[in-house]
């Protein structure tokens, strides 16, 4: 599963995710950083709202202050603002339809290609 982290101190909370072991996460891999935000692909089987519990999980324990980010899902290569939206309902909005990606196909075979 693919999930973008956006948040100002992307490096700080990136640190604290890839250094901790999880039990049902295989794997957490960087595929892109972009500016405020970084996209993860995560070997697991979990959904996205037990892999953002988890992470959170992660990052409270490790931190002793409260940080400002936000978990969020990939819905056809554009960050998912909105994952409660219905697929039909994404297939009509404007922010849904547009062409520029978030992250490419190309972006995301040559990750695969070398994962």
């Amino acid at each position: 599963m693919i999930i973008v982290l956006i948040a100002q101190r992307k490096e700080k909370l990136l640190k604290w995710i890839l250094n901790k072991e999880y039990r049902d996460i295989s794997s957490i891999n960087v595929i892109k950083k972009d500016h405020v935000k970084v996209f993860l692909y995560i070997e697991t089987k979990l959904t996205f709202h037990e892999i953002e519990r988890l992470l959170k999980q992660s990052i409270s324990s490790q931190s002793d202050i409260d940080y400002v980010y936000q978990f969020y899902p990939l819905w056809n290569g554009l960050i998912d603002y909105a994952p409660y939206l219905s697929e039909g309902k994404k297939l009509k909005h404007k922010y849904y339809q547009q062409t520029q990606k978030a992250i490419t196909e190309e972006e995301l075979k040559d990750f695969f290609e070398n994962y």
